[in-house]
């Protein structure tokens, strides 16, 4: 193996460091050299709570998202309604909020469609940066 082979697997072994989210929180708050001079991003997701629809009220779904990392991430993401036979009950996007380093917030969104009544997985999928971070919650609607 010759020194260009090396440094290209020295390169490669930081890069797998610094992008290895298989748990959350995702990232890293270490610098690496696949980042050069910019810290890794860490957003560490809570399974979402589930309030099932009222007479005057929709379905709602709050998945409470911190940033353990040391800069600012704003996050958007969609939350997906899946019915036991695993089609798509119902879907809407959960708007960007800016999360501040140690900040937790709840990101809510409310479903518009009214579901039978069943067994469902609320699944929320979170992006920033070109990462993605998926939560599910499993409930029951009455």
């Amino acid at each position: 193996m010759g020194p260009r082979q090396a440094r290209v697997r020295r390169q490669l072994r930081r890069l797998s460091w610094c992008r290895s989210w298989q748990h959350q929180p995702v990232g890293d708050e270490q610098n690496c050299g696949g980042c050069k001079q910019q810290r890794c991003r860490s957003l560490d997701a809570a399974p979402s709570s589930i309030t099932p629809p009222a007479t005057n009220a929709n379905l709602r779904v709050e998945s409470l998202l911190a940033n353990d990392g040391k800069e600012p991430l704003v996050p958007s993401g969609v939350v997906a309604l899946i019915d036991a036979t695993g089609k798509l009950a119902a879907k809407s996007l959960i708007p960007a909020q800016r999360l501040l380093p140690g900040e937790r917030l709840p990101f809510v969104v409310e479903l518009p469609a009214r579901p039978a009544p069943g067994r469902y997985k609320a699944l929320s999928t979170f992006s920033f940066e070109g990462r993605t971070v998926t939560t599910s919650s499993d409930f029951t609607l009455p």
